[in-house]
């Protein structure tokens, strides 16, 4: 089902969880969204071309442009 909708599942590794935690310390994110977040900007990071940002959440938002100054992708 996943296929059809171009969505990569990232595992959860001890850099994903590290990279979560201090998201988390610095925008005062709930953890599942400092998850996500950490996992769209460290999948950017390694050079995944099609990397994109979808919430609604002003929040995750708003972090998102204070910890990646380039924009919501």
């Amino acid at each position: 089902m996943l296929t059809g909708l171009s969505i990569t599942i990232a595992s959860v590794d001890t850099a994903l969880a590290e990279r979560a935690a201090a998201v988390r310390a610095r925008t005062s994110l709930r953890l599942p969204d400092a998850y996500a977040l950490a996992t769209a900007m460290g999948l950017k990071h390694r050079g995944h071309a099609e990397v994109r940002l979808a919430t609604f959440d002003k929040k995750v938002l708003k972090a998102h442009r204070e910890l990646h100054p380039s924009g919501p992708e």
